[in-house]
């Protein structure tokens, strides 16, 4: 039998990338038009992957970018030790320097880099700077800095992308930078998946693993996730298990077995929330503050259906009842 085809916990590479065709098809726009944008989500909603998916050699070719004049510096934030101005710059410029051969002076490495980029330029060459997990360098955008980076980022032949929870204008308020960086970007943000999209994807990896999946199964699995990537892949994995052991899927037996593998992450996500949004979700069905229920329905906690507001998935609504009945005060927050 197969391998289990469903990927948790981890970014997934190409062939195992579904949906979000729009927001391809968005960003692959920007990138046309070498204009900076932002990629905007929750954990685990997916940032990491679409980067990788948006900027992969196929992508790019199948979009009828000229891969030949791109020069992609993709770098992943959360792997530096201790990051500094001098080296985000430097990593860059090496990243640059492994594709071209144009090599950047480390001993005047902000003045160098402005040369690299107009020898880019020189050379018919566009420059796609991405940096996921956007939110570590928010302490370094100090307004000389985040200016340098405006520069930089607006040079003709320069396109940079963010991944990060919250806008650049958010993060720079954060990291105390007074100049306006925020409004070179625009902004793509990823929710939920929708309800085909999201059957479709559970069905199409359970036949990639050869088992077959019942309709109403499907239907349980899709539920149970709310259109959520992350929980589509945990809901997918142990569902995956359970079929191959035992060639079904008992649905309430499944979900309590799912309230302990997805708390973890759900207590991640209650602790980033406001004291308004968790009285909000607390009652949701009740709830009517319009603003709160735009950004909680942008960060897909939440989703409006033929009017209703709902809780985006069962094992999350389980979760605010167990709050509430360990913190009675949760109930008049």
């Amino acid at each position: 039998m197969n391998k289990n085809p469903f990927i948790f916990g981890k970014p997934v590479g190409k062939g195992d990338f579904y949906n979000r065709r729009e927001e391809i098809e968005a960003a692959i726009g920007f990138i046309k038009r070498l204009q900076s944008f932002s990629v905007i989500g929750e954990r685990r909603i997916g940032k990491t992957s679409f980067l990788k998916n948006i900027l992969s050699r196929e992508v790019l070719q199948a979009y009828g970018i000229d891969i030949e004049t791109h020069v992609v510096a993709c770098l992943g934030l959360s792997s530096f030790h201790k990051i500094s101005k001098e080296s985000l710059i430097s990593t860059i410029a090496k990243r640059i320097a492994e594709q071209t051969h144009i090599e950047t002076n480390s001993a005047n490495i902000f003045d160098e880099f402005k040369t690299c980029i107009k020898n880019l330029a020189s050379n018919g060459k566009n420059l796609i700077i991405a940096l996921d997990e956007f939110e570590v360098i928010a302490p370094i955008l100090v307004d000389n800095f985040s200016h340098w980076l405006r520069f930089i980022f607006q040079e003709e032949n320069v396109v940079a992308i963010t991944a990060s929870q919250t806008t650049v204008r958010e993060l720079e308020i954060s990291g105390g930078a007074a100049s306006p960086l925020f409004n070179i970007f625009g902004n793509i943000f990823l929710g939920l998946f929708g309800r085909s999209e999201t059957e479709n994807m559970i069905l199409e990896m359970f036949q990639k693993g050869g088992i077959g999946l019942e309709e109403e199964e499907n239907t349980f699995l899709a539920d149970l996730s709310g259109g959520n990537p992350y929980l589509i892949q945990l809901l997918g994995y142990y569902g995956y298990e359970e079929k191959k052991r035992s060639r079904g899927i008992i649905p309430e037996k499944f979900k309590e077995s799912m309230v302990f593998h997805t708390n973890d992450q759900f207590e991640s996500c209650w602790r980033h929330l406001t004291k308004d949004e968790k009285k909000f979700l607390v009652h949701a069905e009740k709830s009517k503050n319009n603003q709160i229920s735009n950004i909680l329905e942008r960060k897909g906690i939440i989703c409006v259906k033929k009017g209703k507001i709902e809780i985006f998935s069962p094992l999350f609504r389980k979760f605010i009842d167990i709050k509430v009945k360990t913190d009675r005060d949760l109930l008049f927050v």
